[in-house]
This record gives structure tokens, sequence and C-alpha cells, in this order.
């Protein structure tokens, strides 16, 4: 065993790198990764590629993506989603407070203002 993780950027993700490959499949065609440990259960993953790229559609989705990583590491739905309703009661508890100094707010008349000449 590694003595320390390698952590992954956009996950909460912590892995222990076992073992490395580096090849390339000499054909096209189907192929198969075992893998197996006699001593202990556990999850595994496996990265193939070097580079990883993102669609604009893939990173807007990325917070709900997480819910399964969040999951395979032993979270349960309410601790994942706690930061979540946290934002979003004081994003509403803050608007909720300040309405009166937002209710007089026009996007429309704002950008007539700034558009219209001097």
């Amino acid at each position: 065993m590694p003595e320390s993780a390698t952590y992954e950027g956009s996950t909460p993700a912590a892995f222990y790198p076992l073992a490395r490959a580096d090849l390339q499949a000499p054909e096209s065609g189907t192929y198969y990764v075992a893998v197996i440990s006699i001593e202990e259960r556990g999850n595994y993953g496996i990265s193939l590629g070097y580079q990883e790229k993102f669609s604009l559609l893939e990173r807007l989705l990325i917070p709900l993506n997480q819910i399964k990583p969040y999951l395979w590491g032993g979270q349960n739905l309410p601790f994942i989603f706690f930061p979540l309703g946290l934002t979003l009661a004081a994003g509403i508890l803050v608007i909720s407070l300040k309405k009166e100094a937002a209710s007089g707010f026009n996007p429309a008349r704002w950008a007539e203002a700034r558009l219209r000449p001097k």
C-alpha cells in the first residue's frame, strides 16, 4: 500500500495507486481488465488515457455527477446535500432580509439609464 493517497482535483476521491501499465492497444477491439484482491474487499477505480477533457455540458453537470462518487466514498445523501441546502437557505435569508432594498431594483430601468446618452 502506498504511504499517501493521490487526490482528484474535481472530486472528493482519494486514490492509492497500486499498479500502472503504460501501453498502446495493438488493434481496435474489446479489452477486459480484471481487479482481484485476495486480502480485502473494497472499491476500485481505473483511469484510461493521459488527458481529461470536458465539454461545457459536462462541466455544468459536475455537481449532479458527483453524487455517485460521494456515495461510493461512503457518504449518505443528507450529508451530500447539506452544503447545497445551507447555501440555498442562506441565499433565501439574505434575499428576504434585503427584500425592501431589492424591491425598488428594476433591471430594465437600470439598463435604460445606462444606455441613455448624457
